[in-house]
């Protein structure tokens, strides 16, 4: 497909996850793109801080803390993450290193799809 996505990941984000290709899942890859990165957005609802990718293609990281609330929540914030980076997945520049950490527990509201429309505008513009 086109858009940054193979086939395979397209048929996963039908059920709103990222396939594993997509994902950085190395936690020094993580404190790198947090220490290092270029690009960051800030909002009530969570902080997105993105970095030029040493590959070709986009992978996202979500780490939720347990001020987030217990494991239900903090599962539940992960997918909700997890979709809307599928998205607005189109937003990104083809190789970016994304780290997403929310504030508290999003449930998928419009005002958390509004904020995170604004922040990969804000980090990823082409």
């Amino acid at each position: 497909m086109g858009d940054g996505l193979s086939r395979a990941a397209a048929k996963k984000g039908e059920s709103g996850l990222l396939p594993k290709v997509n994902r950085i899942r190395n936690g020094s890859e993580i404190k790198r793109i947090l220490r290092n990165g270029r690009f960051h957005f800030s909002s009530t609802l969570f902080r997105i801080f993105a970095d030029l990718s040493q590959g070709a293609g986009i992978r996202v990281a979500v780490v939720c803390s347990k001020k987030v609330g217990g494991a239900v929540d903090r599962n539940c914030t992960r997918r909700a993450i997890h979709r809307l980076v599928l998205k607005y997945w189109h937003k990104l520049a083809k190789n970016f290193d994304v780290v997403v950490v929310p504030k508290m527990a999003l449930r998928g509201s419009v005002a958390c799809d509004e904020e995170f429309r604004k922040g990969f505008e804000a980090i990823g513009c082409n």
